[in-house]
């Protein structure tokens, strides 16, 4: 059945990924911040927010055609075919 995509329903899955994404984000700076010396806790809170920045850089390159692209063996590239040769299912 080819059901036609609910804007309501994709708009609720981004707004409860985003809440958990600002939830988690600072939780895990505070906590490894908590268990670092005093001094190094402003580095440890960077540390943790420039991790998130660079995986965010890297679902923008990598992810988004790796989950959504036309291929399901390969990154998302067309160019190399997810069955071997001859199948037919």
């Amino acid at each position: 059945m080819n059901t036609p995509i609910d804007t309501g329903d994709t708009a609720w899955v981004l707004i409860s990924a985003a809440l958990v994404l600002l939830m988690t984000t600072p939780a895990l700076a505070l906590f490894y911040g908590g268990m670092s010396r005093t001094k190094n806790t402003l580095n440890m809170m960077m540390m943790s927010f420039s991790a998130l920045a660079g995986v965010g850089v890297l679902w923008v390159l990598f992810g988004y055609s790796a989950s959504f692209g036309n291929s399901l063996g390969a990154w998302g590239s067309s160019a190399i075919p997810s069955k071997p040769p001859g199948c037919t299912a």
